[in-house]
């Protein structure tokens, strides 16, 4: 989606359970706290958690305000959510079919059985792909930091089979003259290159094209 563009109800109703439960691991009282992550941790398997989260922290929809948390809190609810985005991409995005299942243990005593991790539907991956570059143009300096380092476990995931709308995009951005698409855009240059940093040709094969292609074009729109 784009800013400004409203949520759908269901995404609009799980974002306001995602920001509650945010707002209760900042309690000072320990078990409200532990409930909320336990709640939090629960939520991750659910239809809309990853859009929820991503939605509530990425200033996207800044009308969409949850009445029931002042505004002042906000700020700390989306830097908290922010973290846990970034957390979560590193466990969950990746494309793993053929990983081994982790072991999880029902019934404490028992032999653990074999659960198959969870991963995101790739429509929701999909959406945050398509989003991503604009939440680092509208969001504060310290949530946007975490969202970049999110970024950079997508691209190390998805660039550029799975993305091929970034190029564009980050294209796009440097011809901006708007300063802060224009950073946005430099900070996703600078995630592609630490994915590419350690690559080397071989005889057969160059993984590092996609990054050669990238600087050659958007380098003379850098020296202008």
């Amino acid at each position: 989606w784009q800013r400004d563009m409203a949520a759908p109800p269901e995404l609009a109703n799980a974002r306001l359970q995602v920001a509650e439960a945010l707002r209760a691991t900042l309690s000072p009282d320990g078990p409200t706290r532990a409930a909320a992550e336990r709640a939090l941790s629960m939520a991750e398997t659910q239809p809309n958690y990853l859009l929820a989260l991503f939605s509530l922290i990425a200033n996207l929809d800044p009308a969409a305000q949850p009445p029931s948390i002042p505004p002042q809190e906000m700020m700390a609810i989306r830097q908290s959510g922010a973290v846990l985005l970034k957390n979560l991409i590193r466990r969950r995005w990746a494309y793993m079919p053929d990983s081994v299942p982790a072991r999880v243990a029902a019934v404490p005593g028992q032999v653990p059985a074999l659960q198959q991790p969870v991963h995101f539907a790739e429509s929701e991956k999909e959406m945050v792909r398509n989003s991503v570059m604009d939440s680092l143009v509208w969001c504060e300096p310290l949530v946007a930091t975490q969202i970049a380092e999110a970024m950079k476990m997508i691209v190390n995931t998805d660039f550029p089979h799975r993305w091929p709308t970034l190029v564009p995009q980050i294209m796009e951005y440097l011809r901006s003259t708007e300063d802060r698409k224009v950073v946005a855009a430099l900070t996703a240059l600078r995630n592609i290159a630490k994915v590419y940093e350690f690559t080397r040709p071989t005889d057969t094969d160059n993984p590092r094209k996609p990054l050669n292609d990238l600087v050659e074009n958007s380098f003379p729109l850098l020296q202008q």
